[in-house]
């Protein structure tokens, strides 16, 4: 199924960079007007505002990194305009779920991938495809490590079969010796206590594949699609770390006057966790985002938040006295909810106590394991 949906997004993502002659793909944006995954012709007019960024890619695999304030066409060097099969894969990578092309979110769920050290982590609850390159260490994962389990494996052309032993506690386990893995093999994968085995198959990686980009399009390819996100996270983070964009109707730096509406725009350049809170000009501090109706705080990297809009349908109105107001939001790459003090996240618009409300920033740069990313509004009030 997966290998058909990867087949799929090719061809539509490489029919529409044909029709668009594209020349260029969005790696990352926190730009309202550029997703990641979009296809831009570079003589197209980009623009970009004060404090966004958005980093493309080209069919040479170069990468062009644009700050706002930026309105115009990309400046491309003679002979580097085009398409490539790495440029299609790219995209289809990171075209957004909701889209033609089905395939972000496909693995969410699944096993962390990628192991400490240089290991590689089988889901063995799902079925799946797996390219692995050289020096790499293949290990079992199980979701559930409380007691001692075995699982069956069996070379499915050979029939060779061996069993491996997890102890209680433990949650991976290495490849057994005596099934040595090989290019193009399928395993069948049978965990004791599960009815059916899953199917996992093997790619091995060739040492002619230099750099992330062609290695990912061949994961692409191979049907190694988990694996590919998770590189191409990773070169996102390389060369477009993680970000957050505000602004509201009345740009970066607003005046209002008192009885005026405001509206605030967010947008992260990867999906994230976003947590937003106001600061009245009587001191009183609330949570805007979430709040009991916007059903969470995951935004999607290609969607840009409104508040209030769709997921905050209330109206954000300025009230008295004249003076100055802040609107901050923080952005986190997992959902931290769980980890923050519930007055943060209750989602019902009461003041936050003071003591509380003072640490706000220290509670999320406190929390580990995840990367933070914030940005603010100052809104004068007249």
């Amino acid at each position: 199924m997966v290998a058909r949906w990867v087949a799929a997004a090719l061809s539509a993502v490489m029919f529409s960079a044909q029709a668009l002659a594209a020349e260029l793909v969005v790696i990352a944006s926190n730009a309202p007007s550029l997703s990641a995954g979009e296809q831009v012709d570079a003589a197209q007019v980009i623009e970009i505002p004060q404090g966004a960024r958005a980093t493309l890619l080209a069919a040479s695999g170069r990468t062009i990194t644009l700050e706002g304030p930026f309105r115009g066409p990309v400046d491309m060097p003679d002979g580097e305009s085009g398409q490539s099969d790495t440029l299609t894969a790219i995209a289809a990578l990171l075209a957004p779920a909701d889209a033609t092309v089905p395939i972000l979110g496909q693995t969410r769920g699944a096993a962390p991938i990628e192991g400490p050290g240089n290991s590689l982590w089988i889901d063995t609850s799902r079925a799946g495809k797996y390219c692995v390159g050289p020096g790499r260490f293949l290990h079992l994962w199980r979701p559930q490590a409380d007691e001692r389990q075995s699982a069956k494996l069996t070379d499915m052309e050979t029939g060779r079969s061996t069993t491996i032993t997890w102890n209680g506690g433990e949650v991976t386990h290495a490849w057994p010796a005596a099934l040595t893995y090989r290019d193009g093999a399928a395993y069948l994968v049978l965990v004791d206590g599960v009815r059916d085995p899953i199917h996992v198959e093997i790619r091995l990686i060739s040492g002619g594949l230099d750099g992330a980009l062609p290695r990912i399009a061949w994961m692409v390819e191979q049907g190694c699609v988990a694996q590919a996100h998770a590189e191409l996270a990773a070169f996102q983070d390389q060369v477009d770390p993680f970000s957050l964009y505000m602004s509201t109707d009345r740009g970066a730096d607003p005046t209002y006057t008192v009885g005026d509406t405001l509206t605030v725009k967010v947008k992260a350049n990867r999906d994230a966790a976003i947590y937003c809170f106001y600061t009245a000009g009587d001191g009183n501090t609330i949570a805007l985002f979430p709040s009991q109706f916007s059903g969470g705080a995951w935004v999607r990297g290609h969607e840009t938040l409104y508040l209030p809009g769709d997921r905050l349908p209330v109206t954000l109105s300025i009230a008295p006295p004249p003076g100055q107001e802040i609107i901050r939001c923080y952005g986190t790459t997992r959902d931290v909810t769980r980890d923050l003090p519930t007055a943060l996240v209750s989602g019902d618009f009461r003041p936050i106590e003071p003591s509380l409300a003072n640490r706000i920033a220290p509670s999320f740069q406190e929390i580990s394991d995840v990367r933070l990313a914030n940005g603010e509004i100052v809104v004068r009030v007249e």
